[in-house]
């Protein structure tokens, strides 16, 4: 175990001298390119949030039928990432008890949806995206002295209710813009990211 760590502590020293090279050869040159970065979304027609508000905004209850949403990227057979709901799931959804055996809803076509019990349908929605990247002195980053990282998301969730081919009712939520920072400082840098995998490396007493 000793010399496995001698051996790691050298190839640390070499990996950390060999960084500081390229770093002292290309320090000049802006090298934010070399950091890490991650795109991740769920598939859909729309690239931000405000493109999908848009959309969702040209729905029109009453009017907008199934064959216009695949259009408008609502489609459940045509376009990706549709969840389709019974009209059991927009009872449940939306119905507000003011009593025991009494619900109400507060909107002409949710009544509609109910009544028509299988001729009703919904369409849950919810378009995301996430952006990852590092910030900060890509040398650092490397040889794990400092670890920054900036995630920026948006989210657009909607439902839409309908009653034969027709759509009745429509809502929705969401975040223009999430933002998550992180900063992790490790003082001695690759040396204690050896540290970590020894101790993971040791197999305990069960």
């Amino acid at each position: 175990m000793i010399r496995q760590l001698a051996r790691r502590g050298r190839a640390a020293r070499a990996r950390t001298l060999g960084a500081l090279l390229i770093a002292a050869l290309g320090g000049s040159l802006g090298c934010a390119f070399l950091l890490p970065r991650a795109h991740t979304s769920m598939a859909s027609p729309w690239d931000s949030f405000e493109d999908a508000l848009a959309s969702y905004d040209r729905i029109e209850p009453g009017a907008t039928t199934t064959a216009d949403l695949a259009e408008f990227g609502f489609h459940p057979y045509r376009n990706p990432n549709v969840v389709l709901l019974d009209y059991m799931d927009v009872y449940e959804r939306f119905a507000s008890n003011d009593a025991v055996h009494d619900v109400i809803f507060e909107d002409e076509g949710l009544t509609r949806c109910i009544e028509a019990r299988e001729r009703c349908m919904g369409l849950r929605v919810t378009p995301w995206r996430e952006d990852a990247e590092r910030e900060g002195a890509w040398i650092l980053d490397y040889l794990s002295f400092r670890k920054q990282e900036r995630i920026e998301a948006w989210v657009f969730s909607s439902i839409l209710v309908m009653v034969d081919d027709t759509v009745v009712y429509k809502l929705y939520d969401g975040s223009p813009l999430l933002l998550h920072k992180s900063d992790k400082v490790q003082p001695l840098g690759p040396i204690q990211e050896i540290d970590v995998k020894v101790k993971l490396s040791i197999p305990g007493p069960f």
